[in-house]
């Protein structure tokens, strides 16, 4: 049987709106909604919300889950506090009874975590701590979380995250063992709520995944795979010119064809973002928006043939 992909350009806040009827908060209150991922049947949403269980707005945002499919109630997960932008939980991915998610306990900067938790029982597990930090903006309440996204292996089994600078991705496992820093110079995942792992090997962009180019030799920016356990980097697109960039890569659960944004085209870069699909072995690329902008692809597990 053959299967084709069905790929999306909406926001992340989809299953959100859905039940929005249902949460106490209105759409427009003043909170910081992080992008909510959802479990592979649709029927669960974790996110993470500015918000008392009753919906006041506060600065720290915490984790919440909703069930699409029961009756039962909004069950707030983490219990964050501070008046600091960027406190509390920063990004979640979600697979079925479990969740991973960032977190800065204290703000923004040294000491943010990477957490394992039980969405059924509330059971949270520390993974990983970052102490080195990242490079802030150098403006007024513009501050940044330095850890996530993160995301989680279809059997729940791994959780890979990255870090805002050099070699930023590490792989660990769910119960805590088994840090790895993979072998990559420079690269960017898609958010959280999207899959970037997919038949053993993690989806990335780069335009130096082994290195800085020399200043003289600039370099587009490409789709890259790499399995999580560090080995066979491999190149995807080679688009060669350095004013062409790849983004927001996913992949299907299967490995084989990725679905991205770009601004490539055959007669050189375009000012309408596109959204783009390949097949891993790096054949087949199509572009399957347009001719208006278009972003926010999402791929099913399905691949297309």
């Amino acid at each position: 049987m053959r299967h084709r992909a069905f790929l999306v350009g909406v926001s992340f806040l989809g299953p959100f709106l859905a039940a929005a009827q249902t949460l106490p908060f209105r759409l427009g209150d003043p909170i910081s909604l992080v992008p909510p991922a959802t479990t592979g049947d649709a029927t669960v949403v974790v996110f993470a919300a500015a918000m008392t269980p009753n919906g006041t707005p506060l600065r720290a945002t915490n984790l919440f889950v909703f069930s699409l499919s029961t009756n039962l109630p909004l069950r707030q997960l983490t219990n964050y506090t501070g008046a600091q932008t960027w406190t509390g939980v920063t990004s979640v991915t979600c697979g079925s009874g479990v969740a991973a998610y960032a977190v800065a306990p204290n703000g923004p900067g040294s000491g943010e975590e990477v957490h394992f938790i039980d969405t059924n029982n509330g059971t949270d597990r520390t993974l990983a701590t970052d102490k080195e930090g990242c490079i802030q903006p150098l403006c007024v309440g513009c501050a940044r979380a330095c850890v996530g996204p993160v995301h989680l292996t279809g059997d729940g089994g791994k959780v890979l995250y990255a870090v805002a600078r050099q070699q930023p991705f590490f792989v660990v496992n769910a119960d805590g063992s088994g840090l790895k820093q993979l072998p990559v110079y420079q690269g960017a995942l898609a958010p959280s709520p999207k899959r970037v792992i997919g038949g053993g090997a993690i989806v990335f962009t780069s335009a130096a995944p082994s290195g800085a180019p020399p200043p003289t030799a600039a370099a587009a920016t490409d789709l890259w795979l790499i399995n999580l356990d560090g080995s066979g980097l491999k190149q995807v697109t080679k688009f060669g010119n350095p004013m062409f960039w790849a983004g927001n890569a996913t992949i299907s659960a299967d490995g084989s064809s990725i679905a991205f944004e770009s601004n490539y085209s055959s007669s050189g870069p375009v000012l309408a973002t596109q959204i783009w699909l390949v097949k891993a072995d790096g054949t087949g690329l199509r572009q399957l928006s347009g001719p208006g902008a278009a972003s926010g692809p999402s791929i099913s597990a399905m691949a297309a043939q």
